[in-house]
Formats: structure tokens, sequence, C-alpha cells
């Protein structure tokens, strides 16, 4: 921070210029900053203190010249602190999350969906989303994870990829049901192993 704006008191909320993206920020100071060029009070070329992030803007991907608006702690210059996001914010706070269409004639039966009632940001278009029946993490809108209020757990995506570098295990205390209504085929493949099936096994064809 140049000399002359030591002690220099600010009181207010002043728009300032993100100078780099904020993770590229928190990445090297380890620290939840941002870096943002403020002209009301700072030449830009000088050594200004980086701007606190609170708790509840640690989601906004803030990027490089983004506007922000930003006030000092007790008035005091040193001590810049985020004071809010941009009046306009990303209706994925706020509005109802789609839930896509599942399979045609398939099996299970997807939560319909609710107003939200809370949400976090976790980057560009991802969001965990609250609602009064069920919590869901979406990226985009062709996909989600959901869990409801009765421990009932959703997945849907373009494609399903589970990766088990050892043993994939996989229990159930009821029924086990696959449906594929498309065209393509079921298929198993085993390497050096066996395919085995308990002595229960009913294929109906």
């Amino acid at each position: 921070m140049a000399e002359q704006f030591i002690g220099v008191e600010a009181t207010g909320v002043y728009v300032g210029k993100l100078v780099e993206d904020m993770i590229d920020t928190v990445s090297r100071e380890k620290k939840l900053y941002c870096n943002v060029y403020i002209p009301n009070f700072f030449a830009e070329n000088s050594n200004y203190p980086l701007t606190y992030v609170p708790f509840w803007a640690m989601s906004l991907p803030l990027k490089k010249d983004d506007k922000v608006l930003v006030e000092f702690h007790q008035g005091n210059l040193m001590f810049p602190v985020l004071y809010k996001n941009p009046d306009e914010i990303d209706e994925g706070f706020y509005k109802k999350f789609d839930i896509p269409n599942g399979v045609t004639n398939g099996r299970a039966n997807q939560p319909s969906a609710v107003d939200t009632v809370g949400a976090f940001r976790l980057g560009e278009n991802s969001y965990v989303i609250k609602t009064d029946n069920y919590t869901l993490i979406h990226q985009g809108n062709n996909g989600y994870i959901c869990i409801d209020n009765d421990g009932k757990t959703y997945i849907q995506g373009t494609d399903i990829n589970i990766i088990a570098n050892g043993n994939l295990n996989i229990d159930a205390s009821g029924d086990i049901k696959l449906t594929n209504t498309g065209t393509g085929n079921i298929d198993v493949k085993t390497g050096s192993g066996n395919f085995t099936v308990n002595d229960h096994l009913k294929v109906t064809l």
C-alpha cells in the first residue's frame, strides 16, 4: 500500500475491480483473499492490501475484471472486505431446478421438482440446491445427484461411470431390478477371472 494512505480512514462502500481470478489469489496466498483494485484510494501499481473474502462469498467464481463492492473494516484502509456480490445474482440461487426426464418405461421413479429454499454456488452453473423435500447437486441441466428426506438417492446423467481400482461391492436387502429400454446390449466382460452366479439364478427370455 502506498505510504500516503496509511492511517487514512474510509467509511462507506466503494467500487473495485479484480486484478486476477480469485482462485489464483487464494492459490498463491493460501488464504481467503482476492486482489481488488479500488481506484478511489489506491494507485493500480501500488502495494495495496488484498481484500478479505467472507464465507458467504466463498462460492462466487469471481474473475479478473469483475466489478465488486468493498468496504473497509472499521474504516481502516488496511482492511478491505468484500461487501457484497453484484446486485444481479445468478438464477441458480433461487430458480426451481427442473429435474430431467428419466428413461421411458424405466423402473427408477424420480422425485418431483419443488421450489428451492436454499442454494450454494460451487462455480459457474454448478450448485448445491436445498428444498423442503430433497438436497440436490447439479452441473448444468443434464445430470444430478439427489438425496430426499427418506434417504432415497437418485443419480442421473448422460453417462454414469463407476470405477473401482479394487473390489466393487453392491449390496441390496431387496430386489435388484435392471431395465434396458434401448437397443443396446447388456454386456459383462471379465479378464482372467470368472463370471459366477449362485444356484438361485433364473433366466427368462
